[in-house]
């Protein structure tokens, strides 16, 4: 298992936060949904996630993206 270093760490919570306010808001944007979860694949590379787990999540938030086209506005 990986561990990250603490400020690598608080980055990615950070977007994840920011993914999680914009979503729930309900009357979010989804550019900046694209944005932010363009981001946490960015820095799920930079801190060298193993590339299953990269594929994973981008998959997850392919489908967070679709979902969130169909409802935010």
């Amino acid at each position: 298992m990986l561990r990250l270093h603490p400020d690598r760490q608080g980055e990615i919570i950070a977007i994840l936060n920011a993914i999680e306010c914009h979503v729930e808001e309900g009357q979010g944007d989804p550019g900046v949904l694209r944005h932010l979860t363009d981001a946490l694949v960015a820095m799920g590379t930079i801190v060298r996630l193993d590339a299953r787990a990269v594929t994973v999540i981008t998959r997850k938030l392919d489908k967070l993206r679709e979902h969130a086209a169909r409802t935010l506005r």
